[in-house]
């Protein structure tokens, strides 16, 4: 995911003149491996709730972290009654190839335990005996402005966990691991499924990064130093990154959402913190009263400045209204031509070579 840990903008609305404008509340299942370094953009304002089952990992992030505003708790975070919304026999039907790929086939001649050396540094594998579900962790009408899930196959049950938190206008956007194959049923945790669900609830979709594997049966070269996804292979599973679309002019009817300063505010330091600048724009421009113009002049400035170019804001936007072409993509230098003297110099030499050997 293309993210900007620097964001110029996150810093304007974090922090005066323009900020801040309260904390921002990240909730981050499937933390072991710890909350994403980009979050620090927020500095003093964050605040942070990550979930994990295995408890040497909680333990041992709760143990080094040294914001107060950030706590880890050790659980499975679900939803109730899940049997009943997919019954266990019919999820046993395993249809996506993940068994059969290169990764997999590795990890057994390694006698690698993908879990306990990647994720859990090693530590003995001590899972939680504790379940719960976002829904009842947190209290109706609780300020939480991004949620991430990364469970390794039960995405959609924290979903459905949080249906309350999600209807009520809980988070502006959310992270989420998403399987691209997978068992055809309403509650099978595929992309189809997540997308659905959210998308009922007021979300779009904005950006998704995709991961290849390749079969054991013809290993491919693996991405990075990881025994997991690979260069090329069949696409299996990605990150999906959804927000709320509170540019729409139609979105706070049909949603029943208050569109606040704070959220339009938070919402548009995502939107730059994620590679969408202008998607941050058009956001600050649909609602003008919940800004004064001196701050939103800043912000526009800095948004063109995220997004490429070198201009303010008013001058980029007039010169795409007088001269849409000037924003085609610049040519590629073309290719120097080889000087047509040296080939033919090597032609002539190879034509002496055959002579001298009767060819």
């Amino acid at each position: 995911m293309n993210v900007r840990p620097h964001s110029a903008v996150v810093q304007a609305i974090s922090n005066p003149p323009i900020g801040p404008t309260g904390d921002v509340t990240i909730v981050d299942v499937g933390v072991s491996g710890g909350l994403a370094d980009y979050w620090r953009a927020f500095g003093g304002s964050l605040h942070a709730s990550g979930f994990d089952p295995l408890v040497n990992a909680v333990r041992r992030l709760a143990a080094s972290e040294q914001r107060p505003g950030v706590r880890y708790e050790a659980a499975y975070v679900e939803c109730r009654n899940f049997d009943a919304l997919f019954p266990a026999d019919q999820r046993q039907v395993r249809v996506d190839p993940f068994p059969r790929v290169s990764a997999v086939r590795a990890q057994a001649l390694l006698q690698m335990n993908f879990v306990a050396d990647n994720q859990n540094a090693g530590d003995p594998l001590v899972w939680s005996d504790r379940h719960l579900t976002l829904d009842e962790y947190f209290p109706p009408a609780t300020e939480l402005d991004f949620l991430k899930v990364d469970t390794d196959g039960s995405d959609l049950q924290v979903l459905v966990g949080a249906d309350r938190l999600l209807r009520e206008g809980a988070f502006l956007g959310v992270l989420v691991e998403a399987q691209f194959q997978g068992w055809p049923h309403d509650y099978a945790n595929t992309f189809a499924n997540l997308d659905r669900w959210l998308r009922a609830r007021g979300f779009a979709l904005y950006d998704i990064d995709h991961h290849r594997y390749t079969r054991a049966a013809l290993p491919g070269m693996f991405a990075r130093d990881l025994i997991a996804e690979t260069r090329s292979g069949q696409l299996l599973w990605g990150d999906a990154l959804y927000f709320r679309d509170l540019a729409h002019p139609a979105y706070a009817a049909t949603w029943q959402y208050a569109i606040t300063r704070r959220r339009l505010l938070t919402l548009a330091a995502f939107f730059d913190l994620f590679a969408l600048p202008d998607c941050a724009a058009e956001l600050l421009l649909s609602q003008p009263g919940l800004t004064s113009d001196a701050e939103r002049s800043t912000l526009l400035d800095l948004l063109v400045a995220s997004a490429g170019f070198q201009s303010r804001y008013a001058d980029h936007l007039h010169r795409f209204e007088s001269q849409p072409e000037s924003f085609f993509p610049a040519p590629v230098p073309a290719t120097p031509a080889v000087p047509t003297a040296a080939p033919r110099r090597w032609r002539r030499g190879l034509a002496r070579v055959r002579r001298r050997l009767g060819m």
